[in-house]
């Protein structure tokens, strides 16, 4: 069992104990602080408890799990028995299943972290209301995660914040319940090289904001997808709100959808939506397959009914 906090550096090995080979590590939740860096092995396997509250995150430090393609670093359930054996010793009687725990967070650090070669696994809960979201998070950070395996997430795959300059590079996200990617719109991340399998909502979720700087809103790709689709996520009603005094430009072409009844954008500024005759900006329903990048967004085949949705408050 691992502590819980992080104070200084520490490097995590693989352990054989009492006939147990590359024992599985578990931890209720662990945090590594300012200045320290988290180094773990490649081959390592890390099991949380199920609790949806329960990750390993970093405050101003650092983690490094650095695996191989042979000798990945693995993050998992206690339920997941194809890694790291029967780690809570109960035969079949308890199975993982998506959103088992937290996932990885990454905080406000000008150390940066990396990830590479590593499955995780059974993670992705987005419960518990407007703290971020996704399996991994990146907020306020220079984060690097490549050659990465996210497998079995429910909610979201990616969640990057703040003035985060991530990058994603050659990861797999396979069997997610929900989008690949939820953001802040001036979030800065690089993509490149994702792959997707079996993801229920292709599209870029962005997260309830109020903007208070004039700026356009750009485009963005993933995973093959240029100018890929914005969803809005209106968990309080409010949308992206620009601010009195800020003017919001929309550029020709650009596309989002939603299925809410609450408005994408609240305007007490000034939004500018720069649509051209032969090029709009398109705001329509997630079940609207006439529009958007990849056009069927729930890749659910031919479209459902398309009931009217939330615009915009001036």
């Amino acid at each position: 069992l691992l502590d819980t906090t992080l104070g200084a550096d520490a490097q995590l090995s693989k352990r054989d104990v009492a006939g147990i080979s590359n024992i599985a590590y578990v931890t209720e939740g662990f945090t590594v602080n300012s200045g320290a860096t988290f180094t773990i092995d490649p081959g390592v396997v890390i099991k949380f408890p199920v609790n949806y509250y329960q990750g390993l995150i970093t405050g101003e430090g650092a983690i490094v799990a650095i695996g191989t393609a042979e000798e990945p670093i693995i993050f998992t359930s206690i339920r997941d028995d194809s890694r790291g054996g029967d780690t809570n010793i109960d035969g079949n009687e308890s199975v993982p299943d998506k959103g088992n725990w937290r996932g990885l967070q990454f905080g406000e650090s000008t150390m940066q972290s990396h990830l590479q070669h590593c499955q995780i696994r059974y993670s992705g809960s987005a419960t518990g209301g407007t703290y971020e979201y996704g399996t991994i998070t990146s907020t306020n950070n220079n984060l690097l995660v490549e050659d990465c395996v996210f497998q079995l997430v429910s909610g979201y795959g990616f969640g990057v914040y703040g003035t985060s300059t991530a990058t994603f590079r050659n990861n797999k996200l396979e069997n997610v319940t929900n989008s690949p990617v939820v953001m802040d719109v001036f979030s800065d991340p690089t993509f490149e090289g994702n792959t997707l399998e079996n993801v229920d909502n292709i599209r870029i979720l962005l997260r309830e904001q109020t903007l208070s700087q004039s700026a356009t809103l750009p485009f963005r790709s993933f995973a093959g997808y240029d100018s890929i689709t914005y969803s809005m996520a209106t968990w309080s009603g409010n949308g992206l709100t620009v601010n009195s005094g800020t003017k919001i430009t929309v550029p020709a072409g650009m596309v989002f959808k939603s299925r809410s009844s609450y408005p994408i954008f609240t305007v007490n500024g000034e939004l500018h939506i720069a649509g051209e005759i032969d090029n709009p900006v398109v705001f329509t329903d997630e079940r609207d397959d006439d529009f958007g990048n990849p056009r069927d967004t729930y890749q659910d085949g031919p479209p459902t009914a398309a009931l009217g949705r939330g615009g915009v408050d001036i």
